[in-house]
């Protein structure tokens, strides 16, 4: 799935039940009632250089019922004041093993910047990450090149003055 712009539904992008190995790339998700970008169930799948905000709830929600979604790859994206998290790897008794998260820019999230459940910790590698204000989630790990401070972005609600939507050309991320 490849440079969509989708704002305004339940669940931005969806990929669930064994869709392994997809690739969301190039997407702007905002505005969702729900999450932004919603991995379930679902091996292998990359998440590249997407822009993700805005949503009522998650940015990036990697989970599972049955299997999870061991291996998923958040890489380089932008993940902007959703209503709750930014990046979660959830799970209470089933996890997402083997996640790598690495060169994202997680600022203005409600409850976490970024947050892996220990169901989920097996195998879950971080590096390069911008996360702001509301940083990393208690016991979720991070590395050394994982930083917290502030990414600068230049205006993302743009000169409307709207974060996302129907007005969402102009916001300004870079």
């Amino acid at each position: 799935i490849d440079g969509f712009v989708i704002y305004g539904s339940t669940i931005g992008l969806y990929v669930k039940s064994q869709s392994d190995q997809a690739i969301l790339q190039n997407n702007v998700v905002s505005n969702c009632s729900g999450n932004g970008i919603y991995l379930q169930d679902s091996e292998n799948v990359v998440v590249f250089n997407n822009l993700v905000y805005n949503n009522a709830r998650t940015g990036i929600l990697v989970t599972g019922n049955i299997d999870g979604s061991a291996g998923a790859r958040i890489l380089s994206n932008t993940v902007y004041q959703n209503g709750n998290r930014g990046i979660f790897f959830s799970g209470t008794t089933v996890g997402s093993p083997a996640g790598l998260v690495l060169n994202n820019v997680v600022q203005g999230n409600a409850s976490a910047g970024i947050q892996v459940n220990a169901s989920s910790r097996d195998g879950y590698l971080s590096g390069g990450n911008v996360s702001f204000d509301n940083r990393f989630a208690s016991g979720t790990p991070v590395d050394v090149t994982d930083i917290t401070g502030d990414p600068a972005l230049v205006n993302p609600s743009g000169a409307d003055g709207l974060l996302g939507g129907a007005g969402f050309a102009d916001d300004s991320f870079h």
